[in-house]
């Protein structure tokens, strides 16, 4: 045949691309050895660099969980100054003697602290004008007996009084001595708060908390060990707080720029440091550079194994490849026309011609990933509300595959909840609540243009981000909230829906949104009513106005146990319906408020069921039943308020009735008692209740409670009813029956007698005989 309507390429050309995938393979392979050649002089640089990233990561973590705590301190003690307990007995006259329960109340309202955090383990309240100390543990009459009781060692008695007690000192570190405490004789940071704040001059309490120094050097320990090197804290003053491993010889503080910096002979080590903004401590490490050239080394022999392993198994690899992937191209070529053959220059403009195809599929591809983009969004912002995030560059790289639309890192987080109170939805149910959140989305997208991106996280919630490029004034923040208060005030006008809503503080840090979230949350009301007008709140107003306490105390609880487990049932109705009035109708009901007094009411629950078994079985399982029940539902103040108080005046039904039932045994038991011993003239209420096992002083109540008599009278008839049928059955003279009948003499008897029946023994006698 002359023509041919298909061909092949010549073998040279097959050559020729084979020859080229193998160029590109070993093209590839070259540059490890190129870089092998300067791995050498830019590993110390690089292993230093490294190192202090991870030092500095490190040390900022260690940061982060110390201020943590050292906000938990300065927060435990500010709620301390506020507490009224501790205010009342401050305030008390040293001449009182009596001062029992208000410490008491004290120890009670510390209590919790010391069970739910080790950090406050060792705190306590020391009020001058009583030497009174107050830990959570137990109270001290005397601050000696403190003293001796937590085997401070460091400091003497006075010494301690002194510098502890006797000035005024605003959150302050004491660093300056070693001061340890327990058998253990662990070493302690003190921090110490005079209270009443703000006062100078003679403090009439202190506020200490001795915080382990394990506690938060443990955290600096990994920085410390890594390299050879040591870690510690120091203050604005340049004093060491705490640390790992310090060598003071090698540091030298300039107190022009306020920092510590490397003697001029320790020029093998490296200092790092990072500052807090909370506490205004710096945290320092100090780096071995002899341990980095040993990882220097030891990269550097591993970068040269590798890179010979990777030439010589590379060699090999790309001659595979190089065939395998060229073999399918030679294939191809094989089978074109003549025609297009004479259109190609070389092998490779073959891939040319399918460039549009993949254009076009990577356009499709691109169109699928923006239908996903929603659903991604929405995953990234769960992720920032919910704090699952540690750091601020993986944060914006999220946001920036998201293309979530934030302005800037300062904004407010807030929350819109559907008023309702329905506990399960149905699909019906699911679609309106789904519209009603595109429309309260639609009228934030609104109000807010261009700076706000919401999210739906409940069937009932909508989370919105507010973000701006810089730090919003004052003046801005109430426009803000005013315009909030607005929309909430218009969805119900406009669409007949009614919403609350709650506004976190304004967050400076795009990690600081979850803390915005959290405060949103607080903020909401708690719902009670569908008949409540709509309201919207925000986190510092209700801070202000102290809207965060709940009227539920430890004396109220105490009368609601003692009335309970006395089956005191008006009393119990009474106290309940004050905690209701106190905390719904007297005040702004906060849902974290209202969850509160739930859990505490539930508390008191497991604690009556808890400290008594005698109670009904059935009863008990049927509440804990109940009380499970509860906790897998949604929080509806009214209702569970309600369902808390039945169960409560079950309990206090059960008492009841075990009381009347044991009662009546008891009573028994007293007129056995009674009619057993009524001749002995010595016959005493201690005898009785050492009998029945009562003390002497409940033992008239109950039985006059029970038989409406009281217990002498009833000892007398006894006395009287035999002495009446001796006088009647015998003979025997009236001072023999006086002595049988329980009367020390016969005078005692007769007049006992006469009392009781008119008459004296005689002429009852008498008269009984006449009858007969």
């Amino acid at each position: 045949m002359k023509e041919r309507d298909l061909s092949v390429f010549s073998d040279r050309e097959k050559v020729h691309v084979f020859r080229r995938f193998l160029f590109s393979y070993m093209l590839i392979l070259a540059l490890p050895l190129l870089s092998s050649y300067f791995i050498y002089h830019v590993s110390i640089k690089k292993i230093e660099q490294q190192a202090s990233e991870t030092s500095n990561k490190m040390l900022a973590e260690a940061r982060n969980l110390i201020d943590q705590k050292s906000e938990q301190v300065e927060s435990f003690v500010y709620q301390l100054t506020k507490n009224n307990d501790v205010q009342q007995l401050m305030d008390k006259d040293p001449a009182e003697r009596d001062r029992t329960y208000e410490t008491y109340k004290v120890v009670k309202s510390i209590e919790p602290y010391g069970l739910t955090n080790p950090v406050f383990k060792n705190a306590y309240i020391y009020f001058h004008n009583l030497d009174l100390i107050v830990s959570p543990e137990s109270a001290f009459i005397r601050s000696s007996d403190y003293y001796k009781a937590k085997l401070l060692k460091g400091l003497t008695l006075e010494e301690w009084n002194k510098r502890f007690h006797q000035q005024y000192q605003s959150g302050f570190y004491q660093t300056d001595f070693p001061l340890t405490i327990g058998k253990k004789q662990e070493p302690i940071i003190p921090y110490i708060q005079s209270i009443p704040l703000g006062t100078k001059q003679n403090p009439q309490a202190s506020i200490v908390v001795l915080i382990d120094e394990k506690e938060i050097t443990t955290l600096l320990d990994q920085v410390a060990t890594q390299y050879d090197g040591s870690s510690f804290v120091y203050d604005q003053e340049g004093n060491i707080i705490f640390g790992e491993q310090i060598n003071k010889k090698m540091l030298v503080y300039n107190k022009k720029v306020g920092e510590y910096q490397l003697s001029a002979d320790q020029d093998q080590f490296i200092l790092i440091e990072t500052k807090s903004n909370t506490n205004k401590w710096t945290y320092a490490a100090v780096i071995s550079k002899k341990q980095l050239s040993k990882d220097v080394q030891h990269i550097r022999t591993l970068h040269l194994l590798v890179a010979i392993m990777t030439l010589l198994i590379g060699i090999a690899i790309s001659l595979i490849f190089s065939y395998r992937n060229s073999l399918p191209l030679k294939k191809l070529l094989g089978i074109i026309s003549w025609t297009e053959a004479t259109k190609l220059k070389n092998p490779y403009d073959f891939l040319h011609s399918n460039i549009t195809e993949m254009i076009q599929n990577n356009n499709r591809l691109k169109e699928q990933v923006q239908k996903q983009m929603p659903i991604l969004q929405d995953s990234v912002f769960r992720r920032l509300i919910g704090g699952e995030i540690s750091s601020v560059k993986e944060a914006y790289t999220l946001i920036e595959q998201a293309e979530v639309p934030l302005k800037g890192s300062y904004g407010f987080v807030g929350i819109i909840q559907i008023v309702h109170f329905i506990k399960e939805f149905n699909r019906e149910m699911l679609d309106e609540m789904s519209v009603a959140q595109l429309v309260i989305q639609a009228e934030l997208q609104e109000i807010f243009q261009g700076h706000i991106f919401c999210g739906n996280i409940k069937a009932d919630q909508v989370a919105f981000l507010l973000t701006y490029q810089q730090k919003t004034s004052d003046e801005e923040e109430k426009q803000i909230e005013q315009s909030l208060k607005t929309f909430v005030r218009k969805l119900e006008e406009k669409n007949a829906l009614k919403v609350n809503g709650g506004l976190g503080k304004q967050f400076k840090n795009i990690l600081d949104i979850h803390q915005s979230y959290e405060q949103a949350r607080v903020s909401l009301p708690f719902v009670h009513s569908i008949d409540q007008k709509p309201s919207f709140q925000k986190y510092n107003v209700i801070m202000m106005e102290g809207r965060l306490e709940y009227q539920f105390s430890i004396e109220v609880e105490l009368r609601l146990i003692t009335a309970v487990s006395n089956g005191e049932v008006a009393d119990v109705k009474e106290i309940l319906a004050q905690i209701y009035d106190d905390n719904q109708d007297k005040q702004y009901l906060l849902q974290q408020i209202g969850t509160q007094i739930l859990s505490s009411l539930k508390g008191t629950i497991i604690r009556i069921i808890s400290k008594n078994i005698q109670l009904n079985q059935g009863l008990v399982d049927d509440i804990f039943s109940r009380l499970e029940e509860m906790s897998q539902k949604r929080n509806e103040f009214y209702h569970d308020f309600q369902q808390l108080r039945k169960m409560i005046l079950e309990l206090t039904q059960n008492f009841y009735e075990n009381k009347r039932v044991g009662g009546l045994a008891t009573i028994q038991r007293i007129k056995d008692c009674i009619n057993r011993d009524f001749s002995d003239s010595n016959l005493t209420l201690q005898h009785i209740a050492e009998v029945v096992n009562m003390s002497q002083k409940m033992l008239p109540i109950m039985f006059k409670e029970h038989t409406g008599v009281n217990i002498s009278d009833y000892i007398e008839d006894v006395r009287m009813n035999y002495a009446k049928k001796q006088l009647l059955e015998t003979d025997d003279a009236i001072e023999k029956i006086a002595i049988a009948s329980g009367y020390n003499s016969g005078h005692s008897f007769r007049r006992a007698f006469k009392r009781n029946t008119g008459t004296s023994p005689s002429d009852y006698r008498k008269m009984l005989k006449t009858l007969e």
